[in-house]
């Protein structure tokens, strides 16, 4: 038996066996599904008045674009949920495609790959047996510095690629913690938790280093290639496919998975859409922000040409032995120097 309040509409009180009585709310989700959350039994601290106040902020929610029920559930959830299972409901639903990064993009398989080793070699090990709801921000600075030490390192297999040696280090902890991160935010996203206790832990720097080739280097790459042409026993694809990366400045993944329709001879660009690194593009146009990459992307087409142009007749000089003379306020540094 169910008695419905007058005032708040889909508040009531549900007596189901004996004496017991049940305040509950019912309401629709933005989706249109009806859904019947239970606020408590009566009795402290639960009145009719106090049930109503609570029925109001669940309507609240709701109104807003809320379903109560559901972070009711997930929370239950949580406290029984590890963050290894998490982990492994996040690689499943990113290798699935349900789950994108925050550049609404698919991971690629080599980012996967990166990221599942992450998982066994670090994360699972560290935080696997933690709940869901219990990690805290300690945890996971604990956890931090415990990989920047080398603490944790083992060997992974990596599929056809054998056996690969994944060690700690800063760049490690710096990028681990920065997948449990994401790996936590899915988690806000599911309702699992509230929080995300990996927000403001300063990770290090990650260490990572530019290197570009020399002048000399690039001289004697050109000087092997041409070396190579002439021998019978070399794939000639291979050797083309080597001098375009060096005049694209690509990764290898990119070329790997290009193919004719993605190529636009008229304009001799290949679409965004074809997978090209934000970096790739960045890097042509001296850009050191992603971000400015994104936006400036859809309209450069001709300073990226021009830049890549540049770049690669330059490289192309290099390869054939054209040295050029530094220029002259190349020659004051190095003097005032």
């Amino acid at each position: 038996m169910t008695l419905w309040d007058d005032a708040v509409v889909g508040f009531g009180a549900r007596r189901r066996q004996g004496t017991q009585i049940s305040y509950i709310v019912v309401y629709r989700t933005v989706e249109g599904r009806q859904r019947l959350i239970t606020i408590g039994r009566h009795g402290s601290p639960w009145t009719a008045d106090t049930a109503r106040t609570e029925a109001l902020h669940l309507l609240g929610e709701v109104a807003r674009g809320g379903d109560p029920l559901a972070d009711q559930r997930g929370r239950r959830a949580a406290g029984a949920m590890s963050i290894g299972d998490l982990c492994d409901r996040y690689l499943a639903d990113m290798e699935t495609g349900r789950l994108l990064t925050r550049h609404r993009q698919i991971k690629k398989p080599s980012t996967l790959r990166i990221d599942r080793s992450r998982v066994e070699v670090h994360i699972r090990p560290l935080l696997g047996a933690v709940p869901v709801a219990a990690l805290t921000r300690e945890d996971a600075e604990r956890a931090m510095s415990l990989i920047a030490e080398g603490r944790i390192s083992q060997q992974v297999r990596r599929d056809k690629y054998g056996l690969s040696n994944v060690r700690g280090g800063r760049g490690a902890a710096s990028r681990t913690i920065g997948l449990l991160g994401a790996i936590l935010t899915y988690a806000v996203r599911l309702g699992l938790r509230a929080d995300n206790p990996v927000h403001g832990v300063v990770r290090p720097a990650d260490g990572r280093r530019e290197r570009r080739l020399r002048v000399e280097e690039y001289v004697a790459l050109g000087e092997g290639l041409l070396v190579a042409e002439d021998d019978t026993e070399v794939w000639a694809p291979g050797l083309v496919a080597i001098r375009f990366l060096l005049l694209t400045g690509w990764r290898r993944g990119e070329v790997l998975g290009l193919r004719w329709p993605d190529i636009d001879l008229a304009r001799r660009t290949a679409p965004a859409d074809l997978g090209l690194a934000d970096a790739t593009i960045g890097t042509l146009l001296g850009h050191r922000d992603h971000t400015i990459t994104q936006r400036y992307i859809h309209s450069a087409d001709a300073a990226l040409l021009a830049a890549a142009d540049a770049v690669a007749e330059r490289t192309a000089e290099l390869m054939a032995g054209i040295v050029r003379p530094p220029h002259p306020t190349q020659v004051l540094a190095s003097s005032i120097a």
